[in-house]
Parts: C-alpha cells; structure tokens; sequence
C-alpha cells in the first residue's frame, strides 16, 4: 500500500533512479499557439532544465519569499518554471492566458510580485509587451521565447555557467537545510498550483 509520502517524489529523485524515462511532452499542436516545436523531455533533461531556470531566477535576484506571476500556456516551460521557483521557495502566483490587462492589473496591484514571467509571443501576437506595462517599475520581466522582446529578460536558454549553477545549488541546499517544505518541488507536480488554460 503507498503512503502519502510515497506520492511526493522529487523530480531530482526521479531523475535518479528513471533519468532516461520520458517525463514531460508538448502537445503535437504546440506551434500553433507558442513558440518553437513540440519537445519530449526525460527525467534527466527536466531536472536539468529547471536547474537553468533556477539559475537564471536566482541571477535575477529573485530569492526565497519572493512572490511572481506566472502567466503560461501549456507548454513545457509552464511545468519547468513552475518547478524552478518552487524550488527556490518563490510564491506562484498562476493566471489563466485568456486572463484580462484589468485582472492582472489587479493581481499586480494586490499582490505586488517581485517577478512578472510569461512568454514573448502567443498565436503569433507580441504577448508579454502587451502585459507588462501594469507591474510596477521594479518587477522583473521575464519571457521564455526565441527572439528577446522589448523592456523583458529573455530566460530558458538552458545556458549557464559552472559557477553559476554552484552559486544557486549552494543556495538552494542551504534553503532546503532552514526550510525543509521548501526544499524540493514534488513530481508529479501539484497542479492546484498551476493554472492550465484549455483553450492556450
């Protein structure tokens, strides 16, 4: 019989013991509505994959107790970043594409987030451009994409340095040491904490 803790399995723990198995795929109609073509990642490539956001996060100078929105379809991106500042203890604050400039206008005034991250182009319109402008002057801006838009930090280059990626680990080790809940994020990935969007 599985325990409740059998249920929250890391996505590093998976990569330990399944890193060749297939464990997050685009839908096959992922161009006609976002950027680049369908992936196919295994345990081994997601961990890696939200080890640079992570890194890329961290760089930005967002820490644990930040709060940011996260505003996605469903793309791979959407669980990696999600991942990623779970990871850092970082509050996700998930909005629906389809969500109005008013609402969010709303949710940036109520909950004044740190962070701001989107995608830099939906159903081939300039998206995150047309959004960021109701965060406040401080918030970071921060886009998955292939081509970096205006007044926002490109991320999810899957690039980073050696130091780097030692210099947000060692963060994150000392996180997970005083904060045990915040120590990893959980596989499969607790969706009440994303907010997919049926219609992309």
């Amino acid at each position: 019989m599985k325990t409740k803790s059998d249920a929250h399995i890391t996505v590093a723990g998976y990569a330990h013991s399944q890193g060749n198995q297939q464990a997050l795929v685009d839908a096959p109609n992922r161009a006609e509505h976002s950027f680049g073509q369908p992936k196919s990642l295994t345990f081994d490539e997601l961990d890696a994959a939200v080890w640079y956001v992570v890194c890329e996060l961290y760089d930005a100078g967002l820490r644990h107790g930040d709060k940011a929105v996260l505003q996605l379809p469903n793309i791979t991106e959407h669980v990696i970043a999600a991942l990623a500042l779970s990871r850092l203890g970082i509050t996700i604050l998930p909005v629906a594409m389809h969500t109005d400039t008013k609402t969010l206008a709303d949710i940036a005034k109520t909950s004044r987030p740190s962070a701001y991250i989107s995608t830099a182009n939906h159903k081939s319109k300039s998206f995150i451009c047309a959004h960021q402008s109701v965060f406040a002057d401080n918030t970071l801006i921060l886009a998955f994409g292939e081509t970096e838009p205006e007044s926002a930090q490109l991320i999810g280059k899957s690039t980073a340095d050696i130091e780097a990626l030692d210099s947000c680990q060692t963060y994150v080790r000392k996180l997970a040491l005083s904060s045990p809940a915040v120590a990893d994020e959980t596989f499969p990935l607790d969706l009440g904490q994303i907010i997919f969007d049926p219609a992309k």
